[in-house]
């Protein structure tokens, strides 16, 4: 119920997709406990169990973690504010450690041997999609965005416009 109006709160479909991951790793972890657990026993001690679960279970690594403790967060405060759950622990304490990772870029050689490469067919797409992103500059969720309606005439040509 929650992630269903995240649309109608402006989020986009693949920050939805995010919680909806975020939701089925606590519902797999929930499953692992003796008796399962609602979201009023939620505690802090659980929260802990919870994070080394997704470590060292599901070998997550703590970006990804950090991103399933940031959705968590608000869901928590709307079984709270919106459902009236008494909860065992303040979502706003629930600490969200990013890790800083080195980011890399490709040289202009690289993207070109890229852009070249012989891939299977149905790998094809995927490196072309991958290459046009490099070289506008647009991330894969607004990739998938794109419509006929974001190209416009312009000197003979064709522009991506994006509204």
């Amino acid at each position: 119920e929650h992630r269903a109006g995240l649309p109608g709160r402006g989020f986009r479909a693949n920050t939805v997709k995010g919680y909806k991951t975020t939701r089925n790793a606590v519902a797999e972890w929930v499953d692992t406990l003796p008796g399962g657990m609602t979201v009023p026993e939620y505690n802090t001690s659980a929260h802990d169990a919870l994070i080394g679960w997704l470590r060292e279970e599901k070998g997550h690594g703590q970006n990804t973690i950090a991103g399933m403790v940031k959705h968590s967060k608000p869901f928590l405060t709307w079984a709270k504010e919106s459902r009236g759950q008494m909860l065992a622990v303040d979502p706003s304490k629930l600490p969200v450690e990013w890790e800083d990772v080195e980011k890399c870029w490709l040289t202009a050689d690289e993207l070109a041997a890229v852009a070249k490469a012989m891939l299977p067919s149905n790998l094809a797409l995927v490196r072309d999609a991958f290459v046009f992103c490099c070289y506008t500059g647009l991330r894969y969720s607004d990739l998938s965005d794109l419509h006929p309606g974001n190209l416009s005439d312009w000197k003979g040509g064709k522009v991506l416009r994006l509204t």
